[in-house]
């Protein structure tokens, strides 16, 4: 059975987000995968400081939550990161989180890594009809990947989505999305 950890970089509960989220789950085939939900909003973590202090030791000073999130990660087969769209980009809580995964990324030095052969999902939605948005997001999400050595593996987006009931109709393309993941 494969693991697949949900990133939600959400900031309010019950909204679109987790809907979409449920949703996605929902259509997956239970007896090939389990899965978990990291609602970033609900842990503490810190700024990114810029001390660089990760680029000697590949590790963070700071202590907070980001090691029970990055253990999650670690032990998942697959992520899937999803974040509605704020102010054009992902939420602020998604930043500080991928902020602060720099010890893992391979541009320096010595850098931690996570176990390799994950794949990664990238989600995102929005209230206005211009998908750019969206796509914005999802890009960000998969040059994340990249770093860190997740493998994309696929994306999905809704655009015109102000509340929880507006995904409902999409339910069709989001069961077409959950059975991408693989």
């Amino acid at each position: 059975m494969k693991k697949i950890v949900f990133i939600n970089g959400a900031a309010k509960r019950q909204g679109a987000t987790d809907e979409l989220v449920s949703l996605i789950i929902k259509y997956l085939d239970k007896s090939r995968f389990e899965c978990q939900i990291v609602n970033l909003s609900e842990y503490s973590i810190g700024y990114c400081e810029g001390c660089r202090a990760c680029y000697e030791t590949a590790e963070c000073v700071l202590q907070d939550d980001m090691a029970k999130i990055l253990s999650c990660i670690e032990s998942a087969d697959i992520v899937v990161m999803i974040s509605p769209s704020y102010w054009a980009d992902i939420t602020g809580q998604m930043k500080v989180f991928i902020d602060r995964c720099t010890p893992y990324c391979d541009t320096h030095e010595p850098h931690a890594a996570l176990s390799l052969g994950k794949k990664g999902y990238a989600v995102a939605l929005r209230t206005g009809q211009n998908p750019s948005e969206c796509l914005h997001i999802i890009d960000s999400f998969n040059h994340f990947y990249g770093h860190v050595q997740i493998a994309a593996a696929g994306s999905f987006y809704l655009c015109g989505i102000d509340t929880p009931q507006d995904i409902r109709q999409y339910e069709e393309n989001i069961a077409n999305f959950a059975q991408t993941i693989k």
